[in-house]
């Protein structure tokens, strides 16, 4: 199976949020009607002298290889997409029983404005497409990268 990952450089990230912008943009979503996002910025402090003093990561669903989440839905509603290795919600099969959310350490799947589970799909269209995730396309200092791995990220 393909492997693809995505990858935040915290010292190239100056919290633009230009990422968070292209997710709600690329998801049509709108934070005024309540809809959640699938990518956030952290922002992180630090008092270590030889750290910046405040830092940043982009964050959204891992895709993990030994995904919590797929593990434990209860309508077998999350799958690997072989190609890509991306793990999905088959919204069809999605009651929104919040299950997936409760089992994911990274808070990725989020409940949607239809009562359904929703998480970043690395932009499975523009993958498909041949295109890179659309975080990844608008970061003004390639703090994100999108990768073929053979191996565990």
């Amino acid at each position: 199976m393909s492997e693809f990952a995505l990858k935040c450089l915290s010292d190239r990230c100056v919290g633009c949020a230009a990422c968070v912008a292209a997710c709600y943009d690329q998801n049509d979503l709108e934070p005024e009607k309540g809809d959640q996002p699938l990518r956030r910025l952290i922002q992180i402090e630090s008092d270590d002298p030889a750290s910046p003093p405040i830092s940043y990561v982009s964050s959204a669903c891992r895709h993990c290889l030994e995904s919590p989440c797929l593990k434990v839905c209860p309508h077998a509603a999350i799958y690997r997409d072989e190609r890509f290795g991306a793990v999905l919600i088959d919204r069809d099969k999605c009651l929104g029983c919040g299950t997936c959310a409760q089992a994911c350490p990274f808070e990725a799947p989020v409940l949607n404005r239809q009562g359904l589970m929703t998480k970043c799909d690395l932009c499975y269209e523009r993958l498909q497409a041949g295109l890179k995730p659309a975080c990844v396309k608008v970061c003004p200092y390639q703090a994100l990268s999108y990768y073929f791995t053979a191996s565990e990220v």
